[in-house]
């Protein structure tokens, strides 16, 4: 019994290896080696397990933190954009008040012009009648003058 013990387990004191012979009872050293190895090789599979998992924590704080950097990138994009979009729409709306002064303007212009042919038109009337006039006047002086046969 006692070979047996030292050859599962060469490190044991001698004092281990009386206490295993005592304590022996119905189960034999090496059904105890197998208990343990098999106990041995569950603790190694939970240990791979954690492991994975510990890692599959890794991956999923380091996408996060990704994620929070992307957030960060996409807020401070849209605040310098914030800035142009501000500058587009006051442009925007000094544009409109100026297309809506030209569109008064442009009234008026419109206004002006047919004041301006309406007026062309008078002055051009009282201009050929006054030529009409003069015309006639100088006719009949001319009549008048010229010696009858």
């Amino acid at each position: 019994m006692e070979r047996q013990y030292r050859i599962v387990r060469p490190d044991a004191t001698d004092e281990e290896v009386k206490e295993a012979i005592e304590s022996e009872g119905e189960t034999s050293l090496f059904a105890q080696s197998v208990l343990q190895s098999a106990q041995a090789s569950e603790a190694k599979r939970a240990l791979k397990e954690v492991r994975e998992r510990h890692m599959d924590i890794q991956n999923i704080v380091k996408s996060i933190e990704e994620l929070s950097s992307l957030y960060q990138e996409m807020q401070y994009m849209v605040e310098s954009q914030d800035v142009l979009v501000d500058n587009i729409d006051k442009t925007v709306e000094a544009t409109n008040v100026q297309l809506e002064e030209v569109n008064v303007e442009l009234v008026q212009a419109t206004e002006i012009a047919k004041r301006s042919r309406k007026k062309k038109w008078i002055l051009a009337a009282i201009g050929t009648a006054i030529l009409a006039i003069l015309l006639i006047v100088i006719v009949t002086t001319i009549m008048n003058n010229t010696p009858k046969k």
